[in-house]
């Protein structure tokens, strides 16, 4: 048993699961500098499902690697490929899926360019 793993797993599950449910996601700078009129028109839960869904996916392949002795080096480096590719996958579904088009994720003082 790694006990460093375990710990990293059930951190990221923790927060995987408080930004799923909205705790965490919305203290994040970006949403802080959003004004009230593009925090109303934004849809966050689909946004905060699939990112607190990546991070706790992480967080179970950390747990995995603390928890069973057959969860090889080897097979937590390919675990953590596999996790890469489906976190850009899913970056990638995000932008082209067209639920967050004209809506913007930046701070206000930031010039938006197309």
């Amino acid at each position: 048993m790694n006990p460093i793993c375990v710990f990293l797993g059930a951190i990221f599950i923790i927060a995987g699961f408080g930004c799923a449910r909205g705790k965490k996601y919305p203290r994040s700078s970006n949403w802080m500098n959003l004004s009230s009129k593009e925090w109303k028109e934004t849809d966050n839960v689909p946004l905060r499902r699939n990112v607190g869904g990546v991070i706790m996916l992480s967080g179970f392949i950390f747990l995995s690697k603390g928890m069973m002795a057959g969860f090889t080096k080897r097979w937590f480096t390919i675990a953590m490929i596999l996790w890469f590719m489906v976190a850009v996958l899913d970056l990638l579904y995000i932008e082209k899926s067209g639920k967050y088009k004209e809506k913007t994720f930046q701070p206000k003082n930031m010039k938006r360019g197309r």
